[in-house]
């Protein structure tokens, strides 16, 4: 008799493989001194069994110092190009990388990424094009520890996803991406994204923001949550995007200011939006910027106190025109925005046209009369200056030695003033300053202050 055990098919399939990290190179355990030169690094992402985002082509772990990528085609990676990860404890940064004359063409992930605590890095003359799904250069820390002390230089990014091309970031808190200079690069089809960063220089850079016909907001130059000592300048920004909300932003979130920021000598097209807006920023120069609207627009220069106060901006030598088509609503537009107040502010030797108003003050929350003066309105615009009437003294400074007066007696510092209605009673003057009234009649149009400093009587009309 022969007998057979009966088996039993079961139902149940089999767990799915877990994913692996198929890196083609790895570095850990502190490597120190490599090069890696002439060499096609291809991470075969499309052939890759079960692979996961951890698929890189260089991963480069903590403790890896003096590293060399030279003259080496980086391709289809599932995950990065190359990846930098180190850490803060020490002896365990990735310090003195040097990475140049590259190309890093269609990996999955990010061509660079660059991630924890890394030091003195080098990124120059590479190309990056068409990455798939993530940013092409991406600093994206976590844990502790920051980016410090980095240089990308004449790249050529070619950006073909709806993410951000390029973006420069560190910590909340003490370690932020700290001395990074990103400059002389061609960045096309998508912008900058920066957050958390000390002295950063963004300059002598082409960055094209194409129209994707979504409503991904993408603005050529960001930063926000959180920046100081930070620099742009010299960069020719086109937006061409319809739903894009500026070219240039500075704004705050999560209570984290950019501060000591200056942003100068830009030639900015609009499309959309806003030239350049500040929000909710501090110690602010606006300056020696050509802005530049290729549609329906809405201001060349938009300041706005939109979740704290704002203190010392300054919008000077900015040039808001058109092309063909191209409009703005207002040329430049200082706001306030409840509960939050506007301080001290200058708008001078600005140039407008092509705009239904030039500059407007919005709002009532204005804690000091700004210093509004010099401005080259064009015969086109309809409305020179709006908004007097929601300024403290219903009055702008347009000269005089200085803002504000002394103490002393007959330490007056010759403003002079420009407003609505008598000044007596509502304007406080110092010795010497003149006030013009602009809604006066005659013999009631020209004022004196000659008596008291810091005072509102004692206004004389001439």
């Amino acid at each position: 008799m022969i007998v057979r055990r009966s088996r039993r098919r079961s139902t149940t399939p089999p767990p799915p493989p877990e994913p692996g990290d198929w890196h083609v190179f790895l570095l850990r355990n502190d490597c120190r001194r490599v090069v890696f030169e002439d060499l096609v690094i291809d991470g075969n992402r499309t052939g890759l069994t079960h692979p996961d985002e951890q698929s890189h082509g260089v991963e480069v772990e903590s403790g890896t110092e003096d590293l060399v990528i030279d003259r080496c085609i980086v391709r289809e990676c599932f995950g990065d190009g190359v990846r930098l990860a180190g850490t803060d404890q020490v002896g365990k940064t990735v310090r003195r990388v040097r990475i140049q004359n590259c190309l890093f063409q269609t990996n999955n992930r990010s061509g660079l990424s660059i991630q924890r605590a890394v030091e003195q890095i080098i990124v120059a003359h590479c190309h990056f094009d068409a990455n798939v799904s993530d940013q092409s250069i991406d600093f994206e820390p976590t844990g502790s520890g920051g980016p410090t002390n980095l240089v990308v230089q004449g790249c050529i990014i070619n950006h073909t996803n709806p993410t951000k091309a390029v973006t420069l970031s560190g910590l909340k808190g003490p370690d932020p991406l700290f001395n990074c200079k990103f400059i002389d690069n061609i960045v096309l089809g998508g912008p900058i994204s920066c957050s958390d960063v000390n002295q950063l220089t963004i300059q002598n850079n082409t960055v094209l923001v194409t129209h994707l016909g979504t409503t991904v907001e993408r603005i050529p130059v960001q930063v926000q949550r959180g920046g100081d000592a930070v620099i742009i300048s010299g960069n020719l920004l086109v937006n061409d995007d319809t739903t894009t909300e500026a070219v240039i932003s500075l704004s705050e979130a999560n209570q984290r200011q950019v501060t000591r920021a200056l942003v100068t000598d830009n030639l900015c097209f609009a499309r959309s939006g806003n030239g350049i807006q500040c929000l909710s920023s501090d110690d602010i120069a606006i300056q020696d910027n050509m802005i530049v609207a290729t549609d329906a627009c809405k201001q060349g220069v938009f300041i706005r106190s939109e979740s704290s106060d704002m203190d010392h901006i300054s919008v000077r030598d900015n040039d808001v025109t058109v092309k063909e088509n191209g409009a703005w609503d207002r040329g430049i537009l200082i706001a306030s925005n409840a509960p939050n107040q506007v301080r001290h502010v200058s708008v001078v030797g600005n140039s407008v046209r092509g705009a239904a108003e030039g500059i407007r003050f919005e709002n009532s929350l204005f804690n000091h009369t700004p210093l509004c003066s010099l401005n080259r309105i064009g015969a086109d615009v309809a409305a020179p200056l709006n908004g007097l009437v929601n300024l403290p003294e219903q009055a702008v400074v347009v000269g005089g030695a200085s803002s504000r007066g002394g103490a002393a007696a007959a330490s007056g510092a010759g403003r002079i003033l420009a407003g609505l209605h008598d000044p007596n009673n509502r304007v406080l003057g110092n010795v010497g300053d003149m006030f013009q009234r602009l809604d006066g009649v005659p013999g009631e149009t020209l004022y004196i202050k000659e008596v008291g400093n810091g005072t509102t009587p004692d206004w004389h009309a001439k």
